[in-house]
């Protein structure tokens, strides 16, 4: 399941960046893309591979994620809800430290609930974001 939620993650952001090349932050968006789908497709391929290496990658998707919203979130400050962007992305950063703290008691669960707390955090700020940016124009 959480190998299917980040290859649809990540084939919606992919999406997302279509035409957005000149944008400051595409790169990070790109990595962030590409490293979810590539996460999820080695949860689909390889469920025997330990929580530790699972742990890591999802350590590293958390980062990344969280530094692209960074970003992101000072790039498109003059925005109306700019804030909550930079919000998840700094949840990002946390979680990941959190993953980074509790690495020798990771279980599946657990990575499960970190992964959904950061998709529906992230979604909820960008639907906001796109949602009070098209009311304005």
């Amino acid at each position: 399941m959480l190998g299917w939620l980040l290859i649809i993650s990540g084939i919606l952001q992919g999406v997302g960046l279509i035409g957005a090349r000149e944008v400051p932050y595409f790169w990070f968006e790109l990595i962030s893309a590409v490293l979810a789908i590539v996460i999820g497709l080695l949860l689909l391929r390889h469920t025997d591979a330990g929580m530790l290496f699972f742990s890591v990658l999802f350590l590293i998707y958390f980062m990344i994620e969280g530094v692209a919203k960074v970003i992101f979130g000072f790039t498109i400050r003059p925005f109306p809800n700019w804030g909550w962007v930079l919000f998840s992305g700094l949840l990002g950063i946390a979680l990941a430290l959190y993953l980074w703290a509790n690495l020798s008691t990771v279980s599946e669960w657990m990575l499960g609930v970190l992964l959904g707390i950061l998709l529906v955090v992230e979604g909820t700020a960008l639907s906001s974001l796109a949602w009070r940016v098209r009311r304005e124009i």
